[in-house]
């Protein structure tokens, strides 16, 4: 289900701003490449952390990256979930979603140190 995906959290919000400096065409051209890159299945294990962090936040769908990308509790709740059934996946998905969220020029909230 996640992408980024999706998933993600606390990366550096830095990432995110590069193509924001870089010239429109080559902007849109990073967007463009996120909407025809190949989705890479989750895990069930992710599946499931994604959504019960739509079930107990205000973002309906991890998505929706207006939302994952900028909603700290659900960034936390996807990254306890992670942390605790399927510390493996954590980095990948933090990478995901930084990834993600660059390629469609949105700042990723960044979150304190854990």
């Amino acid at each position: 289900m996640f992408v980024v995906l999706p998933l993600f959290l606390g990366a550096n919000a830095q990432s995110s701003s590069l193509s924001a400096n870089l010239p429109a065409n080559l902007s849109s051209t990073a967007t463009s490449s996120a909407a025809n890159a190949t989705v890479t299945p989750l895990s069930p294990c992710s599946d499931q952390c994604l959504t019960q962090a739509e079930n107990s936040t205000t973002c309906l769908s991890f998505l929706d990256f207006e939302c994952s990308c900028t909603n700290a509790a659900f960034q936390v709740a996807v990254e306890s979930c992670l942390t605790s059934g399927c510390p493996d996946e954590l980095i990948p998905a933090r990478q995901r979603l930084a990834n993600s969220c660059s390629a469609l020029n949105i700042t990723l909230v960044t979150l304190p140190a854990a």
